[in-house]
């Protein structure tokens, strides 16, 4: 009964404060840290001088006076003003239940290779998509990378073709700005890795199946073998196998777990990338540096994923493929000297995607 009349006052309030103030404030979240598309389109919105909050499960965030908390009192204060909500995964990243007046833009967290969401029958099942739970009924908006991509997104989360929009990741403005990224590169290795040479990042894609251990015990194993002691690798491993990369970044002293929340300077710092499935693949792309892809467990994956939006082979044209054994040949300085070409990456990504959604939203009501 209490509850009931909270939630009566509370919306009384609501419709008082949207009723005679503007909605001139905006709401940003990602579930694993200040980062990702939502992060870099608060930077742009700021740049703008619009006021922004980034909403967080937890509070060691140097946001200061920018963040909020997830379900607390000042956001459900200051929710009747926001316009919009830009989120990477779910809404409840926010809040539990966002009023239907206010937008809410899924900017999503990447270029699926893998087959999701509706498209995937084991999607399906665990993220329980005939419930009432299913959290993509909640997007009013949701941004794909490409027109390429955005028949993807449509399928995997059943949406008509009017809601999703090929404005591009906003994350990937700058990975196009050579001149940012030869600075920001020489800058995070003098701060951070000036011992070393050479820096790989490992980044495998997250499996909620089977025991990727050894595949990535495999990579790591061939970099303890071959590679020189003044080369580094990065292991930039799923949120959810922390102690998957602590156990083997134990193994050598030129093996460290990233240290940003953001891939972003893990990818800028990087003079090659090793991955598997991970949509980070087609970030890097961009930078025109070498790719090399362990894909032991391919045919298992593929199967348990219902498939790929697109021909592996094909999509990673340009990239180095080991479907086998990790080869040793991964270490050789040759490698590092040349400039990649990926056709992919001509149609996976649009640029300038931060200011297109802006101008889009900016007039949109």
């Amino acid at each position: 009964m209490l509850r009931q009349l909270r939630k009566r006052l509370y919306m009384l309030y609501f419709n008082y404060i949207r009723k005679h103030y503007s909605a001139n404030v905006f709401l940003f979240s990602s579930p694993y840290g200040c980062q990702d598309n939502a992060k870099s389109l608060m930077d742009y919105y700021q740049k703008k001088g619009i006021i922004t909050y980034w909403v967080s499960k937890k509070r060691k965030l140097s946001l200061k006076k920018n963040q909020l908390f997830r379900n607390s009192l000042f956001l459900k204060l200051i929710l009747p003003r926001v316009k919009i909500c830009f989120i990477t995964h779910e809404s409840t990243d926010i809040l539990q239940r966002i009023p239907d007046s206010i937008l809410i833009v899924n900017l999503w967290h990447g270029i699926a290779l893998k087959k999701m969401g509706y498209d995937s029958d084991i999607d399906k099942i665990n993220m329980r998509l005939n419930d009432i739970k299913n959290p993509y009924t909640k997007n009013n908006f949701v941004i794909s990378s490409s027109n390429t991509t955005k028949k993807h997104m449509q399928s995997c989360m059943n949406l008509p073709h009017d809601s999703v929009l090929p404005f591009g990741q906003p994350r990937t403005d700058i990975l196009f700005n050579k001149s940012y990224i030869n600075f920001k590169k020489s800058e995070i290795k003098k701060e951070s890795y000036s011992i070393y040479k050479s820096i790989y990042l490992y980044a495998p894609t997250f499996r909620d199946s089977g025991s990727p251990g050894e595949i990535y015990k495999e990579v790591v194993n061939s970099f303890i073998k071959h590679a020189d002691k003044d080369d580094l690798l990065i292991l930039r491993l799923h949120p959810r196998e922390k102690s998957e990369a602590k156990k083997i970044g134990l193994l050598a002293s030129n093996i460290i777990t990233s240290k940003y929340s953001d891939p972003i300077n893990d990818l800028l710092v990087a003079d090659a990338l090793i991955s598997d499935y991970s949509s980070i693949i087609f970030d890097y792309m961009i930078l025109s540096r070498p790719i090399f892809l362990f894909t032991p467990d391919i045919k298992e994956y593929t199967h348990y994923r219902s498939g790929f939006y697109f021909n592996y082979e094909n999509i990673m044209d340009g990239a180095f493929i080991f479907k086998h054994s990790f080869e040793r040949q991964t270490w050789n300085k040759d490698f590092l000297n040349d400039n990649y070409e990926y056709p992919s990456a001509n149609f996976l990504h649009t640029k300038n995607a931060a200011s297109k959604i802006y101008n889009f939203f900016n007039s949109y009501y």
